[in-house]
């Protein structure tokens, strides 16, 4: 009855809104200090896969938990959305679920010991192949890529997303992951194949003996939608080595994807650096899947589906 009476009385004013569901996520929707306000890159990404598929969206009232920054309610502001409209809305976000489980970042490495060169004292191939190499660790490898987790509150920072530099002059966007598990070798260096070549590329790597070479790399990743990110061109891989000066990985392999073309400079460093930065977080944000269900600010951060409990 009290329940009701002040529904009665709040609809005079602004209209009785209606629980609906209740939806978790990886990642705070908004920042507990300031409210309980959603966070407009969640709060617009959420209008934008329901407006997608044609379904009305003005009705529809998000608030973030008042206890917990992960959880966002959803609430119906009127009844202008059919039952119909309510199933569909609420299938959208549970596909959501499947489709992140079905990534896979694994992928196959393939060296084609055929082609394997030495290398002189100044690390460059010397056309002929080297005298003593255990050609074992050159062996195909199976290995994954590891994400790093952006923190703090939307939109979020990400410490594993990076400007660079590329050959010249060139700075480029990159986004670091490891690889996993260690390869058998140490990685001297890395030289990026032809344009169109995202996956390809030559190796310079060191023998558990110490022996160096060079060998032609070829990597073939498992996910349909990541082969179409480097297939069209928005996205280059390169392979560093270990970098000791890091205490938070000194011993991991690491992968680099490319975020796009070179970055463009001004000429201004402390400007050339924010505005970088800004378009590397830009460039990440338009990637789309699958990385944004890993990372980012965005309805695919979805973790569970849950109908609002009655009162």
């Amino acid at each position: 009855m009290r329940k009701w009476l002040l529904c009665a009385f709040a609809v005079l004013l602004a209209g009785c809104e209606k629980d609906f569901l209740v939806l978790h996520f990886q990642a705070p929707v908004g920042d507990l200090y300031y409210g309980q306000q959603v966070h407009y890159t969640f709060r617009d990404s959420i209008r934008g896969v329901l407006q997608a598929r044609n379904i009305p969206t003005d009705s529809l009232v998000m608030e973030m938990d008042a206890y917990n920054d992960k959880v966002l309610h959803l609430r119906l502001a009127d009844d202008s959305l059919s039952p119909a409209q309510q199933e569909e809305i609420r299938e959208v976000f549970e596909s959501i679920l499947p489709a992140r489980n079905a990534v896979t970042f694994k992928l196959h490495m393939r060296l084609d010991t055929d082609q394997l060169q030495g290398l002189d004292i100044n690390r460059r191939p010397t056309g002929a192949p080297p005298r003593h190499f255990d050609k074992a660790v050159l062996r195909p490898l199976e290995l994954a890529i590891v994400l790093g987790r952006d923190y703090s509150t939307p939109p979020f920072l990400n410490t594993f997303l990076r400007v660079q530099p590329g050959q010249g002059d060139e700075m480029l966007c990159t986004l670091e992951t490891y690889l996993a598990p260690a390869l058998p070798f140490n990685l001297l260096g890395f030289t990026p194949g032809e344009p169109g070549a995202a996956e390809q590329g030559q190796l310079r790597v060191l023998s558990r003996d110490f022996q160096a070479a060079q060998v032609p790399v070829q990597l073939s990743f498992r996910d349909a939608a990541l082969r179409r990110q480097l297939d069209a061109g928005h996205l280059r891989v390169l392979l560093a080595a270990k970098d000791w000066t890091d205490f938070t990985g000194p011993d991991k392999d690491r992968l680099y994807f490319v975020l796009g073309a070179p970055l463009p400079a001004t000429g201004s460093p402390r400007a050339d650096a924010a505005n970088m930065h800004s378009e590397c977080s830009r460039r990440l944000r338009s990637l789309g899947r699958p990385f944004s269900f890993f990372l980012g600010a965005g309805v695919d951060r979805l973790t569970y589906v849950g109908l609002a409990a009655d009162d």
